[in-house]
């Protein structure tokens, strides 16, 4: 009874000074009114030991507060103290008892305390059936533990609750469980199975770290949220290389697949916000598409995907974050859409990205392609773009003393623009994009004649890639070379990269609908200045050759054959023209081509004298633009003609038949 009566003034005491905390002071006694009552609210309790086990009994429950014995292997808690049910095993009862292999647990308990069961031996264990809350660190590194049942009605698994239980190979979490501390199941290394329930609404950080052997996971229909960390693998061993996530899952976690070896992933559209680091080092992953709505590729996101070839951007996209694809040196090319505002730090450093064309959209380039190895083109479409003033903002070298990184490749902008800036202060080299101003030379020699016609034109070569295109397919669209279903001017840098480096890839689809200049004839940078105009509106594509329409005197000027090409044949069918005419032809240069193309023509008088210039320029934007060739063809009765020639005739390499080239050469011989 004395031992009663101290444990309740203890209490009584205890209650006291709990008070005093709260209030902040302490009263001194004789500031107390004699009559003043002090009430306690602490519960009464009694303790009672009975064999190798210590409770505290109260009067409607008992609690187990300690247990004596270290040698025991089987261990049976009673039910009952003095008539009082025991509902709680208290914190650190059978902490570190190693020699327990066994543990019979009556259903009365609704709660098992921290560290309850920590490092014992326990090999299996069968939890009550009125079970509430397992406490933190509860069954902790039981390393002997393989089989547990977790019933349904438990409401909370607190942090590290069976972290380290090494031999567990099934989990299946009950529907009531609401609340899922962090680490509850960290280095669980053998468990293969997870099943994580819809009715968590509190999750913590990493539960499921490092359990390297989980393969199969499932998410329940009604799951919104992906915790942080929850798969999280800091090493290599890992085997989860599929994730079901369902529809409705609005958030995954900061970190939520790192380290897994995942192959490919699904997300739904219902996913809103993808977290900070949520798949890096997932060293299998190969491709990734992210749906619509995300705004934000977050820092780390994708950082050390090795195999990640293919990334698939949505138009909602406006922000990516520091080191969002470090390191992910498969990964050659990506389309960054129209819409994104900023790209930071780091973001692409170390890809194997080989051209980048960076949107209009954009306001702001951080160091963002820092030694991305196989870059040669980046175009930035912003003139105005805010560009950080750093070697690692565009570079393509490693680090070297007193040089630091150098970016060897070409910088496309507009003039006056922040990346011509840029490029300038680097010393980088610099092309201008879209359609560059066109020089044209022409010369014309006196005549005698009362009547002249006098036609200049532009023309440039046409060269046949090393992909044969083919001329049409029911998906064609004229100037969309990278298929995105928009003709802009992605689709002309884009051509003109491919022009430049034939390791840039474009798609079998993507060359049919960038061959818009005749199309059939090959691919060169003519293709690539018609799609531009065609932007601006200058132009109709694709430009097509004429088949059977008369001339009109509406024609393309030099086109003298009327089959929309300025070439050889042009050249041919003048000189030809000439040959009649020194016979007693008397038919206009127009009716001659319409004879020669099996065209109906009307009679006219022949006029006395015909001047064609051909004239053919260089882009200034373009390092790999065809030669200038200039020629000026000038007929005057049947007089002597004059030849003008900036460079050799041979230039003319769209005479590709060999009797056109051989008449043209003869011609020039005859006249020098």
């Amino acid at each position: 009874m004395e031992e009663i009566l101290t444990m309740k003034i203890n209490k009584f005491i205890a209650a006291v000074m709990a008070l005093t905390i709260v209030g902040g002071s302490v009263p001194f006694i004789s500031d107390i009114a004699p009559d003043t009552v002090i009430t306690a609210s602490a519960a009464d309790y009694e303790k009672v030991t009975e064999g190798d086990f210590t409770f505290n009994v109260y009067a409607d429950h008992a609690e187990l507060i300690e247990y004596s014995n270290n040698a025991e292997t089987d261990v049976t808690i009673p039910s009952k103290v003095n008539g009082q049910a025991v509902t709680v095993i208290g914190d650190r009862v059978f902490n570190e008892k190693k020699e327990i292999s066994s543990i019979a647990i009556p259903d009365s308990v609704t709660q098992i305390g921290n560290s309850a069961f920590y490092g014992t031996g326990i090999r299996k264990i069968v939890l009550p059936s009125k079970l509430k809350k397992i406490g933190g660190f509860a069954f902790q590194s039981n390393k002997k533990l393989a089989s547990v049942s977790i019933p349904d009605g438990v409401e909370e698994i607190a942090k590290n609750a069976f972290a380290y239980c090494e031999v567990i190979t099934s989990l299946s979490l009950p529907n009531s469980l609401k609340v899922l501390g962090e680490n509850a199941f960290s280095g669980c290394v053998a468990l293969e199975e997870v099943t994580y329930p819809s009715s968590i609404e509190e999750a913590g950080d990493n539960i499921f770290f490092n359990c390297i052997a989980i393969k199969k996971v499932t998410f329940e229909k009604g799951v919104t949220e992906i915790p942080n960390g929850i798969f999280y693998m800091d090493n290599s061993n890992s085997v989860l290389d599929e994730i079901t996530i369902p529809d409705g899952v609005k958030k995954i976690g900061d970190k939520a697949f790192y380290g897994t070896a995942i192959k490919k992933i699904n997300i739904p559209s219902s996913v809103e916000t993808i977290g900070d680091g949520a798949f890096w080092s997932c060293l299998k992953l190969g491709a990734v598409k992210i749906p619509a709505g995300i705004s934000r590729i977050g820092k780390n996101t994708f950082r050390n995907c090795q195999v990640l070839v293919s990334v698939d951007l949505p138009s909602s996209i406006k922000y990516i974050d520091d080191s969002a694809f470090y390191v992910c040196n498969a990964l050659e090319e990506i389309t960054l859409p129209e819409g994104i505002v900023e790209i930071n730090d780091s973001a692409f450093n170390g890809t194997g990205l080989k051209n980048v064309v960076l949107p209009k959209s954009l306001e702001f380039l951080g160091k963002a392609f820092g030694g991305c190895k196989q870059l040669t083109g980046i175009t930035i479409l912003n003139p105005d773009c805010s560009i950080t003033q750093d070697e690692n903002t565009i570079c393509n070298t490693t680090w070297a003393p007193l040089i630091g990184r150098k970016y060897e490749g070409v910088i496309y902008g507009y003039e006056n623009s922040s990346a011509q800036k840029y490029a300038e202060r680097a010393g980088y080299d610099f092309n201008l994009i879209g359609s560059a101003p066109e020089t044209t030379t022409t010369t014309t020699a006196a005549t005698t004649t009362t009547t002249t016609t006098s036609t200049t034109t532009t023309t440039t070569s046409k060269t046949t890639p090393s992909t044969p295109v083919t001329t049409t397919s029911k998906d064609t669209k004229y100037g969309d070379v990278n298929c995105d279903g928009a003709v802009d001017i992605e689709d002309v840098t884009l051509l003109k990269s491919y022009l430049a480096d034939a390791k840039i890839k474009i798609s079998p689809q993507g060359l049919i609908n960038a061959d818009v200049y005749h199309p059939g004839l090959g691919l060169d940078e003519v293709d690539a200045d018609f799609i531009a105009k065609s932007i601006n509106g200058e132009v109709a594509i694709p430009v097509m050759p004429k088949t059977s329409a008369p001339v009109q005197q509406t024609a393309s000027f030099g086109d003298i054959n009327g089959d929309d090409i300025i070439d050889g044949r042009d050249a041919t069918m003048l000189l030809t023209y000439y040959a009649k005419t020194s016979t007693g032809y008397k038919g206009t240069l127009e009716q001659f081509a319409a004879e020669q193309r099996g065209d109906a023509v009307t009679t006219a008088a022949a006029k006395t004298t015909v001047t064609t210039t051909a004239t053919t320029t260089a882009k200034t934007s373009v390092t790999s633009a065809p030669k200038t060739t200039i020629l000026t063809f000038q007929v005057t009765g049947a007089g002597n003609p004059v030849l003008t020639t900036a460079v050799k005739v041979d230039d003319l390499n769209n005479v590709d038949d060999s009797w056109q080239q051989a008449a043209l050469d003869e011609w020039l011989k005859n006249r020098q």
